[in-house]
């Protein structure tokens, strides 16, 4: 299916990332390709960074890395984690369990608390380990676990570590913007955010936010330099010296600038509210059909996507691309596994508005009707839309 030739594009990517952006951030993207040292990118590049801390609710260094936010990921862990270091990685999902790949490949000494992947975190485990572990330096988790579609209360986990003097490496690579995150108030020390997700600009570009607490971590560690892992090389070139490690992905940027530009125009407060109507009108859209929601409760739902589980005897290869070639939307499965356990509605950034979603639950409704897998959409619309603010 996927061979198909002049397969047109969807006319709505709703994903789990990217999804479909503005058409105001794709046209900053045809903006003139100049040297990144030119004093007009340099400029544009220092507002970025500056806005993005108001994003971030900081008053932290922010840089962004050229890369996926993977990328970011490993090089907190290379950065800040020395050889012997205790790091208690929270588990609750996929991107949280492969978290301990980067902690153990730096030579960290890895103590996990892991929960199924359809639960969260709750505050009180994690105080009792910190308890039984007083060696412990740093905590790392993910706040919004994408493959599943829940969150983490990053909060009272990060404001418990600080007290006890643990360092904390948050993952909100799909948080930040969907929901309230206040990097300053919760203690968050590294805290990692995604171009593509909610923010509503195009893959490619990690935002990090870093305390400082973190950077003088970073500089006992003294990892090497001249490394795309190495976040020292921001702090001594970029913000010190206003030097770039590397070529800057300048197009990228001017899409990044604009998506800012348009979220801080609307105020952070705006978006939150429209990503949790987004999400409360998809869950009772699909409850509303008769489908089943994969998370134990609908209190640690996401705002950024809503995961559902797969009806029993629908392929979600052949379901997705149907429902993609005849209805135009294009959704995600789940991870490894879960691929064959659930399905994924995307609703953030610029898709993540009240009247794109009953259309987009009419599509996933009808599609399994066209499949042999009854759904009631009629009432599923219904339900979504008597959803209110």
């Amino acid at each position: 299916m996927a061979n198909e030739k002049m397969m047109r594009y969807p006319d709505f990517t709703m994903a789990s990332g990217p999804c479909s952006v503005s058409q105001t951030v794709l046209a900053a993207m045809s903006l003139p390709v100049v040297y990144h040292y030119d004093p007009v990118f340099m400029d544009l590049f220092q507002d970025t960074c500056e806005k993005l801390k108001k994003v971030l609710y900081t008053k932290n260094d922010v840089i962004i890395m050229q890369g996926d936010a993977v990328l970011a990921l490993e090089s907190a862990a290379y950065s800040m984690i020395a050889p012997g270091d205790t790091v208690l990685n929270l588990v609750s999902g996929y991107y949280g369990k492969g978290y301990g790949d980067h902690i153990t490949a730096f030579g960290g000494n890895l103590l996990e608390l892991e929960v199924p992947y359809n639960e969260s975190v709750r505050i009180e485990q994690v105080e009792k380990v910190i308890t039984e572990h007083p060696e412990i330096k740093i905590l790392s988790m993910v706040h919004s676990e994408t493959p599943s579609c829940t969150v983490n209360p990053v909060k009272e986990i990060c404001q418990l570590a600080h007290k006890h003097g643990i360092l904390t490496i948050v993952d909100s690579v799909s948080g930040v913007g969907s929901t309230e995150v206040l990097v300053d108030k919760y203690g968050i020390d590294i805290c990692i955010v995604g171009s593509q997700k909610c923010i509503g600009a195009v893959p490619g570009l990690s935002i990090v936010s870093v305390s400082d607490a973190a950077w003088k971590k970073m500089e006992k560690r003294n990892p090497r330099r001249w490394s795309v892992l190495c976040m020292l090389d921001w702090k001594e070139m970029w913000v010190a010296d206003k030097r770039f490690p590397s070529t800057i992905s300048v197009s990228l940027i001017y899409a990044l600038h604009q998506a800012v530009d348009e979220i801080l125009e609307e105020t952070m407060e705006k978006a939150w509210e429209r990503h949790e109507l987004c999400a409360k009108m998809c869950r009772a859209g699909l409850k509303g059909m008769g489908l089943t929601l994969w998370a134990v409760s609908e209190e640690i739902c996401a705002t950024c996507a809503t995961s559902f589980c797969l009806p029993e005897k629908i392929n979600q290869l052949e379901y997705r691309y149907h429902l993609r070639n005849k209805y135009g939307f294009m959704i995600s499965a789940g991870l490894n596994e879960q691929a064959s356990k659930l399905l994924r509605i995307g609703h953030m950034g610029n898709v993540a508005k009240p009247m794109i979603i009953p259309a987009v639950l009419t599509a996933v409704g009808n599609a399994f009707c066209d499949m042999g897998h009854e759904v009631d959409v009629d009432a599923g619309i219904v339900a979504a839309c008597s959803i209110r603010r």
